[in-house]
């Protein structure tokens, strides 16, 4: 699973509901960030009429969860085929140098 950039709201959010603290009634400055987290499908919503949304994470966000529990985001340096390219790329262009030398 690929991992997904997440700001530091969503994480809290994320977190709280993964361990059920998070309230049922949401707050008015968190509503931006649950829109997000239902579009990325970590969690899923429901409208109720009285304004409430209740929560609760989805399949793809328990199993995000679980592969990635401390919800750290992507680095390039994730990638070993971009850290053996690149290595493999110093040490060519440090042997074209060397050879133009002599």
């Amino acid at each position: 699973m690929e991992k997904v950039q997440l700001s530091k709201e969503e994480k809290r959010i994320l977190k709280e509901i993964a361990s059920k603290k998070y309230s049922s009634s949401t707050p008015k400055k968190d509503v931006g960030v649950i829109k997000l987290l239902a579009v990325k499908d970590f969690i899923r919503t429901t409208d109720t009429f009285d304004g409430t949304i209740v929560i609760g994470l989805s399949d793809y966000g328990k199993a995000y969860l679980e592969e990635n529990p401390k919800l750290h985001n992507p680095s390039i340096f994730d990638d070993k085929k971009y850290i053996i390219n690149t290595i493999i790329s110093l040490v060519a262009l440090t042997v074209a140098i060397i050879a133009l030398f002599k």
